[in-house]
């Protein structure tokens, strides 16, 4: 063993199942750092709640002798020092004050934390919540070291609050909003996230998103559409300093592929992949078919995906797979530089030497 590298050792001990990763930490120093490292990396994965709650307490415990994971030599470095991404969903539980002090601490013990999911209930989120953010990242950092939050997603509310720890983490380059907005703006400081590449947005206003993309290098958007919107948060993704090369769109309204994919190529047309799921939109296979000639404004398209209920509110019996044939064939001749298709059947349809096919079924020729 001690002729292996270091770096083959921790390959192997990535593919040792999680719960045998501690038989394997009691062998010798070096294994019990190596898979202490793979077990800590993300170690809130598949727990059940009062794992999570025994966890969270250990990790914020870093003098107590009686902890498990106390080191027991000088040499031996403590597991949070390890945390790369943590998960922590509470969106079916209700959360004390305590276990909101509880989760600070831990996040404010966590050094090299990259990753950070943080979602509560929507009664939780009807309060301010950001103030456990308040250090993440920061208090163990010296000068010369900048913080090394580079993904968050979390359904706390928008407010300044928020605004004002996005502001103290300029290495964000993914965040996930899925918080409401209150009754005070949500502005960001123009200097702050300013490497931000994807956002995504759920229940903010289209005013909302065109702050966070405006003066930023967004690549990579997710919105959603509700009734009312009158396509605004489209129009919003004009503010990014770069052109948006991935949409994704939601859809809570009864719209067309045609009309839809219409709006988008109205706002973006360098659009790599586009993504749009129709909770109640409608549609047919004569329908699908019609919005061929949009397609023919993006001239970049490589994947296109477009998810939508069974077409019953338009009198037309459902798509079948041959009917997806034909779709993807005529899609793929009026913009020829797309490599996937998803419809709403959920096949993946694609090229290959020149034959359109999908999994599970008979190729279709693209001609």
């Amino acid at each position: 063993m001690k002729s292996l590298p270091v770096e083959v050792l921790e390959m192997i001990c990535e593919q040792v199942p999680r719960p045998l990763l501690p038989s394997v930490m009691q062998c010798n120093i070096l294994l019990y750092t190596l898979a202490c490292r793979v077990l800590y990396r993300n170690p809130f994965e598949n727990l059940k709640m009062n794992q999570r709650i025994r966890l969270l307490k250990t990790l914020s415990d870093t003098t107590s002798s009686t902890s498990p994971l106390r080191p027991r030599s000088n040499r031996i470095s403590h597991p949070r020092l390890y945390v790369r991404v943590l998960r922590l969903d509470f969106t079916n539980n209700l959360v004390s004050h305590n276990l909101l002090r509880l989760i600070q601490r831990v996040l404010r013990s966590l050094p090299a934390l990259l990753d950070l999911y943080l979602e509560f209930s929507p009664k939780d989120n009807r309060g301010n919540l950001s103030w456990v953010l308040d250090g993440l990242n920061t208090s163990l950092h010296t000068p010369s070291r900048s913080p090394s939050l580079r993904l968050l997603s979390t359904s706390i509310r928008c407010d300044q609050s928020l605004s004002r720890f996005l502001a103290s983490q300029p290495g964000i380059t993914e965040l996930s909003l899925r918080g409401f907005a209150t009754t005070e703006p949500f502005k960001l400081p123009p200097s702050a996230l300013p490497n931000l590449s994807a956002f995504r947005i759920v229940h903010l206003s289209a005013d909302v998103l065109g702050g966070v993309l405006e003066g930023r290098p967004v690549k990579a958007v997710a919105v959603t559409l509700f009734p009312g919107d009158c396509w605004k948060p489209l129009d919003a993704l004009k503010r990014s300093t770069v052109e948006v090369k991935r949409l994704t769109v939601l859809v809570f309204d009864d719209e067309s592929a045609q009309t839809i994919f219409g709006e988008v190529s109205r706002r973006v047309r360098g659009l790599e992949a586009l993504h749009v799921v129709g909770l109640m939109a409608s549609y047919s296979a004569i329908s699908l078919l019609a919005t061929a000639p949009i397609l023919s404004r993006f001239p970049s398209l490589r994947y296109l995906t477009f998810m939508a209920g069974d077409p019953v509110n338009c009198g037309s019996p459902p798509c079948t797979i041959d009917d997806e044939r034909r779709v993807a064939g005529v899609w793929s001749k009026a913009c020829p530089t797309l490599q996937t298709i998803i419809l709403p059947k959920g096949q993946v349809w694609y090229e290959s030497e020149g034959i359109w096919c999908c999994c599970g079924s008979d190729s279709i020729e693209g001609a």
